[in-house]
C-alpha cells in the first residue's frame, strides 16, 4: 500500500504532487497565527514538512520535548506560492505549526 498523496491545486497555482505520511493542511483557508493541532512523530528520526501558502508570511513550526513542554524552532520566512522545504533538524515527539498571516495553505509531512 502507498503512502497517501497530497497535491497543490488551483487557479493560478503550481501543482505539486507529493507521497507524504499525511496533511495537516490541504488547501485550507486559515486565519493569521492558527495553530494546527499537534502531530506525533515519535519514533522517527527524520521529519520533513513541506509548505506552500497563497501569501507571504512567516511559518513557525512548534517541537513538544519529551516533558511535555512546546519549543518554537527558528521562523521560517515564506514567499506566496513558493513550496517550502524543512528539513529534518528537529528532535521532538510531536510537531505543530503557525503561520503569522491569513492564507490559504498546505502543509505536508514526512516522517521516516
Amino acid at each position: 500500500m502507498s503512502p497517501p498523496s497530497s497535491r497543490l491545486r488551483g487557479e493560478g497555482k503550481q501543482d505539486y504532487f507529493i507521497e507524504t505520511d499525511g496533511t495537516i493542511w490541504n488547501d485550507a483557508a486559515i486565519g493569521a497565527a492558527d495553530t494546527t493541532q499537534a502531530v506525533l512523530c515519535m519514533g522517527y528520526d527524520r521529519k520533513t514538512v513541506f509548505f506552500i501558502s497563497d501569501t507571504d508570511g512567516n511559518l513557525t513550526v512548534g517541537a513538544r520535548e519529551p516533558d511535555g513542554g512546546w519549543q518554537s524552532l527558528p521562523v521560517e520566512a515564506v514567499v506566496a506560492n513558493t513550496l517550502l522545504i524543512l528539513p529534518p533538524t528537529w528532535d521532538a515527539d510531536a510537531i505543530r505549526l503557525s503561520f503569522s498571516a491569513a492564507a490559504t495553505v498546505t502543509a505536508w509531512y514526512v516522517f521516516q
